[in-house]
């Protein structure tokens, strides 16, 4: 990748007081400009041309490979939820690797009629043979921290449930405020402690 794209990506602001940024060859990062630190780019990568010669990124192309980059994902449709996605929509897809069905995050690299091909974290790219009536069961929404608390609360009370049934071994039957306390007594065993706000 050049200095100018991984710049543009990694770069959320152009440092104050500097005109340009240079990566010698086969080095981090010179910053060309005074009382700039430039340790916060040493966790960068190297660019592909600095390992010929050396690479200079000026403010003003930084800003234009960073309009660039808006535009193309401003460019990108918006997926509705409706079919499958198209091609640079950022989903997640159901991993169902090792038994574990887990969500995660996809970019979505090619789709077709019934076939979609993407790259997420645990693989680079990835062919799915998706029927367009089964997309809400493969292939989701980003979930916003709300609904991923929500999915977490629904979760722990599933758990509480649980964990709450009272034991009829004895064969009696039990009205409503027995159930209800047996249920609290056998959370309480559990280890079920209410918390305590700071």
């Amino acid at each position: 990748m050049k200095l100018i794209d991984i710049l543009a990506r990694e770069l959320k602001e152009w440092p104050a007081g500097v005109e340009s940024l240079s990566q010698l060859k086969g080095t981090g990062y010179i910053i060309n400009g005074k009382g700039f630190d430039g340790r916060a780019f040493d966790s960068m990568q190297l660019a592909d041309e600095t390992r010929i010669a050396g690479a200079i990124v000026t403010r003003a192309q930084w800003q234009a490979a960073v309009d660039a980059l808006k535009a193309a994902e401003s460019a990108v449709p918006v997926w509705q939820g409706v079919g499958l996605p198209p091609v640079g929509t950022v989903c997640e897809v159901l991993n169902r690797n090792l038994g574990n069905a887990e969500w995660e995050r996809c970019t979505i690299l090619y789709s077709g009629k019934h076939r979609v091909v993407y790259s997420s974290e645990s693989c680079e790219e990835r062919t799915a043979f998706i029927d367009s009536l089964l997309t809400f069961r493969q292939l989701r929404f980003i979930r916003t921290p709300e609904q991923i608390a929500a999915d977490e609360r629904e979760k722990a009370v599933k758990a509480m449930i649980e964990d709450s049934q009272p034991d009829y071994s004895a064969g009696e039957l039990l009205n409503a405020s027995e159930y209800v306390e047996c249920a609290v007594y056998a959370l309480y065993d559990a280890g079920y402690r209410k918390q305590v706000a700071q």
